[in-house]
């Protein structure tokens, strides 16, 4: 693995890849989980609060892990966010303050406002031991973690922008080490 370490308290890290590649499976899963970070970015505005993109996230991976085969096409709706929350078993993200976790008072059903910092986060996290899950599947996690600042109009301003993304950018990174 490495790490791209930013200047603004925060560091990009990659998961493991073979030869500096995403192998078949990271590469599915890694796609699935940006589609769903991509989504929640988008809703991060004035008056939305975490939780609301939370339940969005878990709408969004649960058919992620449909489509991926992780879920059978047949699962229930409620059965479906009861495993997403067991896939991501943590929340879209949290407030930043002076430090990563300094906000705790401050509830994820407050509306978002201008100049508020927060990270957005899923992940989907397959343990080893996991026979419900596709083999190719068992034993990697991703998260994609942006930290973002709320404005009034534009979409969020993301501070991790400049980090690589996308497969392509983050193969292209690993070659360059």
């Amino acid at each position: 693995p490495f790490a791209i370490v930013l200047r603004v308290n925060t560091e990009v890290c990659c998961p493991p890849l073979s030869l500096g590649r995403f192998s078949p499976a990271q590469a599915d899963l890694y796609q699935a989980v940006l589609e769903v970070q991509l989504s929640c970015l988008s809703l991060c505005s004035p008056g939305i609060s975490l939780d609301h993109i939370y339940s969005t996230m878990l709408a969004l991976l649960g058919r992620q892990l449909k489509r991926l085969g992780i879920l059978k096409a047949g699962t229930s709706d409620a059965d479906v966010l009861k495993a997403a929350r067991r896939y991501c078993p943590h929340h879209v993200g949290h407030y930043l303050g002076m430090d990563v976790h300094d906000t705790p008072e401050l509830s994820r059903s407050q509306p978002l406002q201008p100049g508020m910092v927060i990270t957005i986060e899923p992940g989907i996290y397959i343990g080893e031991d996991n026979d419900q899950a596709p083999e190719q599947f068992r034993g990697l996690g991703i998260r994609i973690e942006d930290d973002i600042v709320i404005q009034d109009t534009g979409g969020p301003l993301i501070l991790s922008s400049g980090a690589p993304k996308t497969i392509a950018d983050i193969e292209k990174a690993c070659a360059m080490r």
